[in-house]
Order: structure tokens, then C-alpha cells, then sequence
């Protein structure tokens, strides 16, 4: 697992998507490295001990049931926590970084010449607008974009800030999962979900100027596939492409029945909400998405009347599901079908008195 880290990037930000940076590696055993860019660190930062527990060697308590899935688990959140007290030195060397926004540019040709498969870049509200820079990967590789929350600009929402930056970089980062800054377990299930990312072939940089200016391959061993790339300006949504929940935002607070709108559908598609809590995945009842624009909107349920406070439900909305489900029965796994990303939400209204 490969991180970039933009020095832009504000500390509380910085700390906790690096804590779930470390953690995600520790759960799908996989080791990291981090790089600074627009920065005058030479050096990458690699943990003092392997996040992945390939040294690792469980004790004789194995005997006793469930002893050594809690002696691994105890020794990944100890090589967490050592990390994160390293990773705080390292970024002490760090200068400030120079400019008042973040060039992708040479970010864009380190992810392209990389060899790891998944790769996380955490970025400040700050980033260049030129050169304009367009990194397809292929499917086998993932990139996760976290975004620092920032100052909207006067007469903006915060939400409408970070879509705005959200759609600014996929025109950049087109299979990319453009996200806030989230935990541990969401990003988990964001990186594992490699079904949302289409399969592409080089990296394509186009020259800073008029938008019909013919764009220019570096990097690629592919062959060139005819009228496969224009101009990129300001997408918008793209029917028949990936299924985006766009709202609620992760680990938004929500009532028991909540709202929630996305794009990425074909016209008029039916889609299928489900929602996750623990080990069971309810069904809501289907949805059509927008006969001409392929965007959608509807209603899902977390948890019981005046109960559930301050549990965690996870979203997504499926196309295409095989299985035959039933609303309100409960399944014992995601059902199959292409979903969208998974997004976080957390019950905290109309819970009675003693929330």
C-alpha cells in the first residue's frame, strides 16, 4: 500500500486519515509506505514494524479458543500505535510546502510508475488547476482520494465545495474513490470494492492552455486506443457509469428514515438500496432512477422506532441484483450486483428522551 500525503493537508486531518491509513493496512495485511510531495523530505517513511504481521508469530496460547485471533489483533494495534508515534517524528523533518496549492503533476507520474495496487492519496482543499492531468488505472489497481475538509467560498455550502473539488478530480482520478476523510472500517470497504473502478491503460497529461489542446501520453506500454481520450473539462454526472452516493456524506448523522441521492445510473434503471448493520443486510424498497439523467434519489430505514442511538449503518445501492430479496428480510451478505461505494452513517434523531 502506497500513501501521498499533501504537506497542505491540516494536522487534525493529516492524523486521522493516516490512523486509518495504518489500520486499513493492518486489516488487509498489506505493508505501507508514505511519501510527502511538494515537499523537501527525500526520504519515504516505512513503519518501524510490518503492518502486514508477516513477522508475526502467534504464542502457544493458540490452544485456548480465540487466544491467538486476539493476541494478532492486540499486536497490529500495538504496531499501529508505534507507527503513529514514528509517523509524527518524520513529519517534523517535513518543511512547509512551497506555493499556495498542490501541483498532481509528478504525484501523478509516481502513482503511474508504481508498481503497489492500492494507493491512497490524502489532499488539502488546495489543488492547482493546470497542468490538467488525466491517470486512468488499470483494475487491478485501486486509488482512494481523501479529502480534507475545507473553507467553502463565500456564498457555498461546505457540500457543494467538495463536490466541486470531488468533480474536479475525477476528471483527473476517473476511477478513483474521491472521499472525506473517514475511519478505519469504511476505508476498508472502500478499497476492497474494486467493482466501481473501470479498467483503463496510461496516464495522459494534457498541456496547460486552450481546452482543445491535444493531450500527450507519457508512461504507457499500452497501445493507443483510437478516440479513447478528449479534452477534460467539468464533468457532471455520467449516466450508465459507476452508481454514486452522493448524499448523505460518510458518517453523516441521520434520522431512522433518511434521504439519499446519487448519480451514475442508466435512464431510468431500477436500483436497489441495502442497508448494512453488523452482520445483516436489509433491503429497502427499489427505486427509479432519472429517465434522462441517470441520477437517482430515495428513502432507506436505519434501525427501529425511539431505538438503535448511536449505531452505525452502512449504505449502498446495487444495480443489476441477482438474487431474489425480499424488503425487510434481513441477508446474510451484500447481494450480488454492481453497488456503489459504501457510505457510513450514524442514527442519532428521533431516539426518545433518553438520547
Amino acid at each position: 500500500m502506497r500513501v501521498f500525503i499533501d504537506p497542505r493537508i491540516d494536522t487534525a486531518s493529516l492524523r486521522q486519515a493516516m490512523a486509518a491509513s495504518l489500520q486499513s493496512a493492518v486489516i488487509l495485511g498489506e505493508d505501507i509506505r508514505v511519501s510527502v510531495f511538494d515537499s523537501t523530505q527525500p526520504d519515504d517513511f516505512v513503519p518501524p514494524r510490518l503492518l502486514s504481521l508477516r513477522d508475526y508469530h502467534s504464542s502457544i496460547a493458540w490452544i485456548f479458543k480465540g487466544q491467538a485471533d486476539r493476541d494478532r489483533a492486540k499486536e497490529g494495534a500495538q504496531r499501529v500505535e508505534a507507527a503513529l508515534k514514528s509517523f509524527d517524528e518524520y513529519m517534523r523533518n517535513v518543511a512547509p510546502a512551497p506555493g499556495k496549492c498542490t501541483q498532481l503533476l509528478r504525484m501523478a507520474h509516481e502513482i503511474a510508475d508504481g508498481p503497489e495496487k492500492t494507493v491512497i492519496l490524502l489532499l488539502s482543499d488546495k489543488v492547482c488547476t493546470a497542468p490538467r492531468v488525466r491517470l486512468p488505472l488499470p483494475p487491478e489497481r485501486g486509488l482512494v482520494v481523501m479529502l480534507a475538509a475545507g473553507a467553502a467560498p463565500d456564498g457555498a455550502s461546505s457540500d457543494c465545495a467538495f463536490l466541486q473539488r470531488e468533480r474536479r478530480l475525477h476528471a483527473s482520478f476517473p476511477q478513483a474513490a474521491i472521499i472525506p476523510v473517514v475511519g478505519a472500517d469504511s476505508l476498508v470497504q472502500i478499497i476492497s470494492n474494486r467493482s466501481a473502478w473501470r479498467a483503463s491503460e496510461r496516464l495522459v497529461v494534457y498541456p496547460c492552455g486552450p481546452q482543445n489542446s491535444l493531450p500527450h501520453q507519457v508512461g504507457s506500454s499500452a497501445p493507443r486506443v483510437p478516440h479513447a481520450v478528449g479534452a477534460v473539462g467539468d464533468p457532471g454526472s455520467e449516466p450508465g457509469s459507476a452508481l454514486r452516493v452522493m448524499w448523505p456524506r460518510p458518517r453523516a448523522h441521520v434520522a431512522r428514515v433518511f434521504p439519499f441521492q446519487g448519480d451514475g445510473a442508466m435512464p431510468g434503471e431500477v436500483l436497489l438500496p441495502v442497508v448494512q448493520v453488523g452482520d445483516e443486510y436489509w433491503p429497502d424498497n427499489e427505486i427509479r432512477a432519472d429517465p434522462v439523467t441517470g441520477s437517482f434519489s430515495g428513502e432507506a430505514i436505519a434501525g427501529r422506532p425511539f431505538n438503535d442511538c448511536g449505531v452505525h449503518y452502512v449504505l449502498r445501492v446495487f444495480r443489476n441484483v441477482g438474487d431474489k430479496v425480499i424488503v425487510g428480510r434481513p441477508l446474510g451478505s451484500w447481494p450480488q450486483g454492481d453497488a456503489s461505494l459504501p457510505v457510513e452513517v450514524i442514527r442519532t434523531e428521533e431516539c426518545g428522551a433518553s438520547m
